[in-house]
């Protein structure tokens, strides 16, 4: 193993390069010189299952947002006008993909029990797919004569967002490998590239993550790297936990393509910036999120490692640092919780509270 000041001058060369032109790690081959590029290889199941991080009030809790969407549901079904039986199915979409689905995503998005995770967003997705095909059959419907037709376009806008969101997220559930399968996940792919350009960072943040996360196992990560901002860029725009989540997407890119070092150092790096943009308690719990990705590349890496018949040394240090990084971030019987998206889309449909809520 290189003496540790010739590791540490090694992995600031590494960072730097990794810094230079968009992570140019595409082909060295597990980070060891000398050998040929391998094909993409899936992060490894984490060790740890941190909790998610305390809502603090800006979420509402479960049962409210249930209660809500059944409520618009039943709006909708007794509504007479068209605008009404629209909006109605469309705001009760838009409250399960920004709240229902949000924890089971947060932890798909960090690889913390992505079976579970999409077993859980399936059929929730599906019910507001369910919802959505109504609404867009009722949109159809609607002829360009329609009295008061100001809200049809408005409403054709927010149903193909909501429409390509859900799908997105549904797809990531379906693992079928036949042809047919394949092709549906390239279409949606298709759909998702135009909300690449959406005004909302929010909506642009996760049709990015839908879509890397969809891709071919064995597509060349350089396509999404290009999609992806630079790990260290300045992180100044809200929401803040839709902008880590990319940068922290592209480390794992950096490190599938085989750059394990790289990807470690700029996570570490990564980490001591979350200081800096983040506030108060969320900047223990964001510098912690960090460190879990840098767990489970640091897996990745030691497996790889492993596989290639490196020198025990090697594995052992690789198995070393996931120790002392989860002796600091995640001690035994503390909480340690990690990021949450907290709100995964804005509000497309808003309608007043009254309507969702009636007074008794």
């Amino acid at each position: 193993m290189p003496h540790p000041r010739l590791r540490s001058a090694m992995l600031a060369l590494i960072l730097v390069t990794c810094l230079g032109a968009a992570a140019t790690a595409r082909t060295t081959g597990r980070s060891r010189p000398g050998q040929d590029a391998e094909p993409p290889t899936a992060p490894a199941t984490p060790t740890i299952s941190p909790s998610l991080e305390a809502a603090n009030g800006d979420v509402l809790e479960a049962d409210v947002v249930g209660a809500r969407i059944r409520r618009l549901a039943e709006l909708a079904e007794q509504a007479a006008d068209a605008n009404s039986q629209v909006t109605f199915r469309l705001a009760a979409a838009n409250l399960i993909l920004r709240h229902q689905i949000e924890p089971a995503l947060t932890q798909f998005a960090l690889g913390i029990l992505p079976d579970d995770a999409t077993r859980q967003m399936s059929p929730l997705c599906q019910a507001a797919m369910d919802l959505l095909s109504t609404a867009g059959k009722l949109l159809d419907s609607v002829g360009p004569d329609v009295e008061d037709g100001q809200w049809v376009e408005p409403a054709r806008r927010a149903w193909r967002t909501l429409r390509v969101v859900a799908e997105g997220v549904l797809a990531l559930s379906n693992s079928d490998p036949s042809d047919a399968a394949i092709q549906r996940r390239r279409s949606i792919r298709s759909e998702l590239a135009i909300l690449l350009e959406h005004p909302d960072d929010r909506i642009k943040a996760v049709a990015t993550l839908l879509d890397i996360r969809l891709r071919s196992p064995i597509e060349d990560p350089q396509g999404p790297l290009r999609r992806l901002p630079l790990a260290l860029d300045p992180l100044l725009s809200d929401p803040l936990p839709h902008g880590l989540f990319l940068r922290l997407e592209r480390c794992r890119l950096v490190a599938e393509s085989g750059a394990h070092a790289a990807a470690i150092a700029v996570l570490v790096q990564l980490e001591e910036r979350c200081h800096d943009w983040f506030d108060g308690a969320r900047r223990e719990v964001a510098a912690r999120t960090t460190a879990l990705v840098r767990i489970q590349v640091l897996e990745t890496w030691a497996a790889a490692l492993a596989s290639d018949g490196a020198a025990a040394s090697e594995v052992q240090w690789c198995r070393a640092q996931i120790d002392a990084v989860r002796r600091t971030h995640f001690p035994p019987d503390a909480d340690a919780p990690v990021l949450r998206f907290r709100h995964v889309i804005p509000l497309l449909v808003e309608v007043p509270d009254p309507a969702v809520t009636p007074a008794p």
